[in-house]
């Protein structure tokens, strides 16, 4: 029951903010605003930062689970990695 009341909390909130962001209709136009005068090089450089980031984690996912002696493939082990990372961030 304890679950079921965060989950409706959370998605509550989640709700409240989205909502509070798009009504108004001048901060939605701020927000094209900062999209269309953004430097996209800055943008893609943090792109590849996260990219790189998220690789590292993999890398050391692998290193861990081999000195627990378990072996995966790196794509096997790096599907995986993705699959939990979807499930960090959408679903919990």
């Amino acid at each position: 029951m304890k679950k079921i009341l965060i989950t409706v909390f959370q998605l509550c909130v989640t709700i409240g903010v989205l909502y509070w962001v798009y009504h108004d209709p001048t901060r939605r136009a701020q927000m094209v605003e900062a999209i269309r005068n953004a430097e996209y090089r800055w943008v893609m450089m943090g792109i590849l930062a996260y990219v790189v980031v998220e690789i590292a984690a993999c890398f050391r996912w692998h290193v861990l689970l081999k000195v627990q002696k378990i072996h995966l493939s790196l794509p096997r082990l790096s599907g995986l990695f993705l699959i939990g990372m979807f499930y960090n961030q959408f679903l919990c």
